[in-house]
């Protein structure tokens, strides 16, 4: 059964949160689409603004042809606007006025938050319209990373650095920015290295050890690759946002799977390149959600750096704001755990344990990962107190 017009939310405030929550859109997804910004969307959803007929127009004209039945009639009614859908009901990417540029943003967006159905369908599109061969092999590129083929995906887009390369201006748009490729390649090995520690999270809980063993190798080998190109790009623009969040998960994953000194060194780098993150002017275009998740993990570096309060001083400012944010209950859990390494104390066995149960009330996956977390270990194991004390203090 089709929705109706008089189903939809009444304000347009709702009714632009319903449209982007149905597409699977965050703000900053439907900011790239739209080529605004997301403090705008976020002003409008809110109803600190009123839409001007320029976003109503970009907006029909943009997304009219996803919308269900009904819907765009619904918005202009909502406005007050009079305007000819018939002349906007057209593909952006039909038009000639949808930029390479703009659209690798609204597509790499998606792949980031993983709608991959979605941008599947986008780059389909996308083929059809851009011709170049740089334009059809950086598709390519994201087409494979889709479907999970990184291989493939890597070498469409290496493919696009050497014609970028080459500087054959013939096959390059002139708006896209040859640094954008390398940062590609270097998301691309990053997300191969995410995939290995994937299977090796999988080895740890069937108790494969070595498979967990050689997954661990295959990981450092990628995210070094990884560091490779980021550290290109960082070189020629310092202040490249995506370059540096992906970067600072790099040091991150290095610093837990490495140890001593250089596990130390990579925390100390990975909450420097945090900050920069969660300094930068442009820091609203991610998800919220990945900003949050970048404080968490600046939490945690501190505590595997031994800086206690200034992690859980972190953690409890995140959960002021986002009180049922799992991860951070999470993280909070770690860092009294790794607080009982250094400290025995009754408390920090309650707080951690407490903490732990709230994550695991709110993100129930988290129950395994806590299972063979070394970061946890004192939590679940009451014999760890004998080992560590020479008593059972529990």
């Amino acid at each position: 059964m089709s929705k109706t017009k008089s189903t939809y939310p009444v304000e347009f405030r709702a009714a632009l949160t319903y449209f982007r929550q149905q597409q699977e859109l965050s703000m900053a997804a439907l900011a790239r689409k739209l080529d605004i910004s997301e403090a705008y969307i976020s002003l409008l959803e809110s109803g600190k603004r009123q839409p001007s007929r320029k976003f109503v127009k970009r907006l029909l004209s943009t997304c009219q042809h996803d919308m269900p039945e009904g819907f765009a009639v619904h918005l202009l009614n909502l406005t007050g606007f009079e305007l000819d859908l018939n002349s906007l009901q057209t593909d952006p990417l039909r038009t000639g006025n949808y930029r390479f540029k703009r659209f690798t943003a609204f597509v790499l967006s998606l792949i980031r938050e993983h709608h991959y159905e979605q941008a599947y369908q986008e780059i389909q599109k996308g083929l059809q319209h851009f011709q170049k061969p740089l334009e059809i092999n950086m598709l390519s590129g994201y087409l494979e990373l889709t479907r999970g083929h990184y291989q493939q995906a890597l070498v469409a887009m290496q493919a696009a650095w050497q014609i970028s390369s080459l500087q054959l201006e013939a096959d390059i748009s002139s708006e896209f920015a040859p640094i954008e490729i390398l940062a590609n390649i270097g998301t691309i090995y990053f997300t191969m290295g995410s995939e290995q520690l994937s299977i090796r999270f999988s080895a740890q809980l069937d108790g494969n050890n070595a498979q967990a063993k050689t997954a661990k190798s295959q990981a450092i080998e990628y995210f070094e690759s990884s560091e490779k190109y980021l550290l290109q790009v960082l070189a020629e623009q310092p202040a490249h946002l995506y370059a540096l969040d992906e970067y600072a998960r790099l040091l991150f994953n290095l610093a837990d799977l490495h140890s001593g000194k250089q596990s130390l060194t990579y925390w100390q780098q990975s909450i420097s390149h945090y900050r920069q993150v969660l300094q930068h002017p442009e820091r609203f275009q991610m998800p919220q959600t990945h900003l949050w998740e970048a404080g968490c993990f600046i939490a945690h570096a501190y505590s595997k750096l031994k800086q206690f309060s200034q992690a859980q001083e972190q953690l409890q400012l995140i959960l002021s704001y986002q009180p049922t944010y799992w991860l951070a209950w999470y993280t909070l859990a770690c860092s009294y755990n790794l607080s009982l390494k250094e400290e025995y104390k009754p408390q920090f066995i309650l707080q951690g344990k407490a903490a732990l149960k709230r994550a695991v009330e709110l993100h129930p996956d988290a129950q395994s990962q806590a299972e063979i977390d070394p970061d946890l270990v004192l939590l679940y194991d009451e014999d760890a107190f004998t080992d560590m004390t020479g008593d059972t203090h529990a």
